[in-house]
């Protein structure tokens, strides 16, 4: 995947996981997820078929967009076309913002560089967007399962709850802690109950920790 990627180089891609998640056991609490793609700027039509047929749709601008990424569990990437927003940059800081590991593409990039990024953003011109494309959604549904796979077997070891388990697998997805009750459409006192319990089944104080020992620091 020849492409300016951002600061860090191009994350290697994961193993494919065969086929849909599905539970292997009933201690399992995790729903399968429905991946998507969403694109800012760039009819899906125009965009190239992912490998395992991710479905791609388009969000109207950004605010559609940063409202979808907390309202919905299986947004797994974003495509973003330069001109569609005023500044690349600042796009990229509003979706970061609202879900901080979100993997991005920007369509129309040659030479800009991304300071401070931290991997997960890359640029191509059009005429890259037909290999890279590709690579970019099979990259980011197959990191997605993986994340989904390993939270629901740490969910099944500690006994967490559905509720449990669906705040972690947001927050190791990128959605902040402030914005987890919007998330999961639940009070903030009910949110605050749901990591307490967690920190109390896991016996660790921080959802960072959390995560870092489901995912055996993965991602």
């Amino acid at each position: 995947m020849s492409a300016r990627a951002s600061s860090a180089p191009r994350p290697k891609l994961q193993p494919p996981i065969s086929g849909v998640f599905r539970a292997r056991s009933v201690r399992h609490v995790l729903e399968p997820i429905q991946c998507e793609a969403v694109t800012i700027g760039i009819p899906p039509a125009c965009l190239p078929t992912s490998p395992s047929g991710l479905d791609v749709r388009a969000a109207g601008d950004l605010d559609d967009l940063t409202a979808a990424l907390l309202r919905r569990r299986g947004i797994v990437g974003v495509v973003v076309e330069r001109t569609a927003c005023e500044r690349s940059i600042q796009a990229v800081e509003r979706i970061r913002a609202t879900s901080r590991r979100m993997p991005i593409l920007l369509v129309g990039l040659e030479d800009e560089r991304w300071p401070g990024s931290t991997g997960g953003i890359f640029s191509c011109d059009n005429g890259q967007l037909g290999d890279l494309g590709r690579d970019f959604f099979a990259y980011c549904e197959q990191r997605a399962l993986h994340c989904h796979r390993k939270i629901d077997e740490f969910a099944g070891r500690h006994r967490l709850t559905g509720a449990e388990a669906d705040l972690l697998w947001r927050y190791a997805m990128g959605i902040r802690s402030g914005d987890l009750d919007r998330a999961q459409g639940v009070g903030r006192d009910t949110k605050k109950e749901r990591i307490a319990s967690i920190r109390t089944k896991t016996m660790l104080d921080e959802l960072d920790d959390v995560i870092d020992v489901a995912l055996d620091r993965w991602l």
